[in-house]
């Protein structure tokens, strides 16, 4: 029975992480020659080639990406035991809020994971507005809520941002309503709060057949050219729909933000689920080639999830 030697796997991560044997010898706390001797190790022991050479540099080969995700879920897993078995394992109950209003395109962030490699944590999570959370952030009846803001809100931690646009059925004509038929999520949203203020600023008027926390029922307002809404085009518009632009009589809207914000006092197991978000948004943003990544997550009250 062959037996792969964790600090092979340990290296052979650092560097597919860091791109490069100087930088996964810093990680790793090696010189670079002991990290060129695990990574041949680690081909020995596999029997396959994991690297070949680009130019001057290493890169993996398809049996080396395959490698790459065994190897991450061996860590996984390892981490699991620790955690569950560990003599100071983590317990308690953790408060998690999240937005009703704009639960359809919440960032992942990883909750599974987090209940997984946390199993005796006991989790809550609870749906509201994000006036609502923001209010009970305060009040400390949760500990930790992601919340919808403008972009350049200096609350908390920038989880993602995305465009926002007016649109309409492709049945809808603008030129037929004097008065526009709107539908939009209910009182607190921030896109309900931008139409109305849009609409508003333009001399539009309007009048709201709908509100709703139910993105389907918000859909299918627009789709079937009852009326117009202003929602999220971060994974495109609902299909039949069009947006509409400036030269429709609709003024550019700002993006929105999802933040994560947590209670002024909080404790140990927040701080270790907020560090959880971080490396897990990390790793999810490293699977695409353009991800521009932060080397740390820093809150607006001046401390990091590290």
């Amino acid at each position: 029975m062959r037996n792969v030697d964790m600090d092979c796997i340990r290296t052979f991560l650092a560097f597919c992480d860091t791109g490069d044997g100087k930088s996964a010898a810093r990680t790793v706390n090696r010189t670079q020659s002991s990290v060129s001797i695990h990574l041949r190790r680690l081909e020995e022991t596999i029997g396959r080639k994991l690297f070949r050479k680009d130019g001057r540099r290493l890169t993996l080969t398809p049996e080396g990406i395959n490698f790459q995700r065994y190897a991450r879920k061996i860590f996984i897993v390892q981490d699991e035991m620790f955690n569950f078995f560990s003599e100071n394992a983590v317990a308690g109950k953790l408060r998690i809020g999240l937005p009703s209003d704009t639960i359809s395109f919440l960032p992942d962030i990883g909750i599974d994971d987090f209940a997984r490699d946390y199993p005796l944590v006991e989790l809550e999570i609870m749906c509201d507005s994000t006036p609502s959370l923001r209010s009970m952030i305060r009040d400390q009846k949760i500990d930790v809520a992601i919340v919808s803001s403008e972009s350049d809100d200096k609350q908390g931690m920038a989880l993602e941002s995305y465009p926002v646009s007016w649109i309409r059925g492709q049945s809808f004509d603008l030129h037929k309503h004097q008065c526009l038929p709107v539908a939009f999520y209910r009182d607190g949203c921030l896109l309900r709060r931008w139409g109305i203020n849009s609409l508003k600023a333009n001399g539009i008027d309007y009048r709201i057949v709908c509100s709703t926390n139910d993105t389907h029922v918000l859909n299918l307002m627009v789709t079937r050219g009852i009326a117009i809404s202003v929602q999220t085009i971060n994974n495109g518009i609902p299909e039949n729909c069009v947006r509409l632009l400036p030269e429709d009589g609709f003024p550019k809207l700002p993006p929105i933000c999802n933040s994560m914000i947590r209670t002024p006092e909080h404790s140990s197991l927040v701080d270790r689920f907020c560090n959880h978000v971080h490396k897990y948004r990390l790793t999810l943003l490293s699977s695409f080639d353009d991800a521009v990544l932060p080397t740390k997550s820093l809150f607006h009250d001046g401390t990091s999830t590290r």
